[in-house]
């Protein structure tokens, strides 16, 4: 068994957590970093103590009884995987907290979050809200590749600003087997059973074993590897047309990490030779109020002055989380890919083909989708197109 599994679930629960309150807030598509999120609230969890600590300790870890230094073991093992890619795809992260100059704070908590999450802890002047500000949004644009080029304001900086927990991500990978441009369609998305829109789709038909699948009751899974085949797409469409509400009721940590684990080891049975895809071509920017989000699912003592207790960061009873902001980008679609031929016949059979031997995998209606780093079964990326 893998001795992370526990972990991997919590951060799965965790994902459709947030990803049911992001829809709450604003029902449209959207992408999101579950993981860039959690390495910041564990740089948090580290000097939380009592209520606070608690509740974000329900949070990252679910119902599991996990020790504090095994959390960060995790984390820390996470960024070192992630910081030494090769060329092949393109993953970035910036995470970072900023506190007011002249807290004090106490040895223990610098000297874990040095070890530990590589010192993504600085203190600033908070008076000085334009150099506070350019020095923010200049460190964010050079870890986002220029494509988030402002993430926080002069608007966002007040006298009783005292901490500030920023994140942002950015992916780019290629297909490992590619998409040609020239299959690129047009047709309709069903937003909802009434409701159409058009969209541009990526088509591909080919033999199953590049691509894995499966399937429940519910849902159909197709994992759509990058480049190098360490980090890949896994998309969850429903067999039926759903809401995004809908899409997410039913499910919880547990079944979805089944799925994606099962789809990842998936061997096609024998009948499903051949599959046909047809997806979304988008690129998403989403911005995410987490001031808003995290009390939503239960984290409200670190916002709240009279309540936060982060004691085990500094002895100022007095500090709170006082704005917290998710920026991310993804972009899907043909780019580096190679061409090749976009049938419904098969390749080199020279003939026809049963339909009995066809999945048919049609993202037409709403689903949501993970990225996710295999070795580690890291969800990167979640998000929802609808």
């Amino acid at each position: 068994m893998n001795k992370n599994a526990p972990l991997l679930e919590a951060q799965t629960s965790f994902t459709l957590d947030l990803l049911r309150e992001i829809i709450n807030q604003k029902p449209e598509p959207f992408t999101c970093s579950p993981f860039s999120i959690s390495v910041s609230l564990a740089i948090l969890y580290a000097g939380a103590r009592a209520e606070t600590r608690d509740e974000i300790g329900r949070l990252l870890l679910s119902k599991f009884e996990i020790k504090e230094d095994r959390l960060h073991s995790y984390f820390v093992g996470l960024l070192k995987e992630f910081s030494s890619q090769d060329d092949k795809f393109c993953l970035d992260t910036a995470n970072k907290v900023w506190i007011r100059e002249g807290l004090t704070l106490l040895p223990s908590y610098l000297d874990l979050i040095d070890r530990t999450y590589n010192g993504n802890l600085q203190q600033a002047d908070f008076e000085e809200r334009e150099e506070l500000c350019k020095e923010v949004n200049d460190w964010f644009k050079e870890n986002t590749h220029n494509l988030i080029k402002e993430i926080l304001t002069q608007e966002d900086v007040t006298e009783e600003s005292m901490m500030f927990i920023l994140n942002a991500i950015y992916f780019k990978g290629k297909w490992l087997h590619e998409f040609k441009a020239k299959a690129t369609v047009e047709d309709d998305f069903k937003i909802n059973t009434r409701k159409r829109k058009k969209v541009e789709y990526l088509r591909k038909s080919t033999a199953t074993e590049h691509f894995n699948y499966c399937q429940d009751n519910d849902f159909q899974v197709l994992r759509m590897a990058y480049k190098g085949d360490r980090v890949a797409c896994y998309v969850f469409l429903p067999k039926k047309i759903l809401s995004a509400n809908e899409i997410l009721e039913n499910l919880d940590g547990s079944r979805v990490f089944s799925l994606l684990r099962n789809t990842k080891n998936s061997k096609q049975a024998k009948h499903e030779r051949y599959i046909e895809i047809s997806y979304p071509k988008f690129e998403i920017e989403s911005e995410h109020d987490l001031n808003k989000i995290l009390p939503a699912l239960g984290m409200e003592s670190a916002f709240d002055p009279s309540k936060a207790d982060f004691s085990g960061m500094t002895l100022w009873k007095e500090l709170s989380l006082d704005k917290a902001v998710q920026k991310a980008y993804i972009k899907m679609d043909e780019e580096g890919t190679e061409a090749a031929a976009v049938t419904r016949t098969a390749p080199a059979t020279g003939g026809s083909i049963d339909p009995a031997y066809w999945v048919e995998f049609s993202a037409d209606h709403p689903f949501f989708y993970f990225i996710v780093h295999d070795p580690t079964m890291t969800i990167l990326f979640a998000g929802i197109y609808t």
